[in-house]
Formats: C-alpha cells, sequence, structure tokens
C-alpha cells in the first residue's frame, strides 16, 4: 500500500493526475472497508469531472494487474 500511496503523491508532483487518481482507486480497492470506499469514490468523482465515462476501466487500462 505505501508504493501505491507513493506513486499517487508523485505523479501528481509531476502534473499526472490521472495516473495519480488510478494509483487512488486501486489503492482504495486493496484497503478495502469505509476508508477503501472513500478513497476509489474520490477517484471516481475526479475522472468523472474530467469527463471519464467508466472510471473503474480506465484506471484497469492505466493500472493493470491490480
Amino acid at each position: 500500500m505505501n508504493l501505491l500511496e507513493s506513486a499517487e503523491r508523485q505523479l501528481l508532483a509531476v502534473d499526472m493526475a490521472l495516473y495519480s487518481a488510478s494509483a487512488r482507486r486501486t489503492r482504495g480497492r486493496l484497503i478495502g472497508g469505509e476508508f477503501g470506499r472513500e478513497l476509489s469514490a474520490s477517484a471516481d468523482e475526479w475522472m468523472r469531472n474530467q469527463e471519464i465515462r467508466n472510471p473503474e476501466r480506465m484506471a484497469g487500462m492505466l493500472a493493470p494487474g491490480f
């Protein structure tokens, strides 16, 4: 989990917000529970605000294997 959290921060620092949101969504799925759902939901909301229709598929494309 620490690697995904670190990736999330580093991706934001280099203006790769979509990849950061994908890492956050994946981290949320892996953590589970209420906190995990909140992480995933915030990533999904960010993606929808960018007019991405299917955040799950976008994250799967950018962060495959999780």
